[in-house]
């Protein structure tokens, strides 16, 4: 599957990663991302995801590594 090798599914039938952790049902999958600064407004970020990707970059911030991006 889609799944890395080794990662055991968490409580929520999801996984836990270094930079977020998701937990799914069969209508639902819900991404939690532990952002790297307090009081971060929905505005203040760009969120990407795609068939098999996830990124979320800091907006007006080039330069600055983004705080997820991978597949």
């Amino acid at each position: 599957g889609n799944k890395p090798s080794g990662i055991k599914p968490n409580n929520g039938n999801g996984a836990d990663y270094e930079k977020y952790s998701f937990t799914q049902t069969l209508s639902d999958v819900e991404m939690r991302i532990p952002l790297p600064e307090k009081n971060v407004k929905g505005k203040m970020i760009d969120v990407f995801i795609g068939p098999k990707s996830l990124k979320v970059t800091w907006k007006g911030r080039p330069g600055v590594p983004a705080i997820v991006d991978g597949e």
